[in-house]
């Protein structure tokens, strides 16, 4: 189990990387509601984001369909073709 457990640490920390190297950079900024912050009553007054940029998603559909296609258990070493090796 100790090897399961080493291997999904390592898949998490590829995703901690991805996330971290390859980020969204769109810049979500804020604004105040009525677009003024010198109103009177301030007690129902607050700002609110004003998303001005265009994000791109990923289709996680399809990369989950990707991964299926290719999904295999790395611990029945014995199904996976070896290279030969070089003599």
């Amino acid at each position: 189990m100790a090897r399961e457990i080493k291997h999904v640490d390592h898949c998490v920390e590829y995703i901690r990387e991805a996330l971290m190297c390859q980020p969204d950079l769109g810049m979500v900024t804020f604004r105040w509601i009525n677009n003024t912050a010198q109103h009177e009553d301030k007690s129902g007054f607050w700002p609110t984001n004003f998303d001005v940029d265009t994000h791109r998603c990923a289709n996680w559909d399809a990369l989950n369909n990707w991964a299926g296609q290719r999904m295999f258990n790395l611990f029945e070493v014995d199904k996976l073709q070896r290279p030969m090796p070089e003599v």
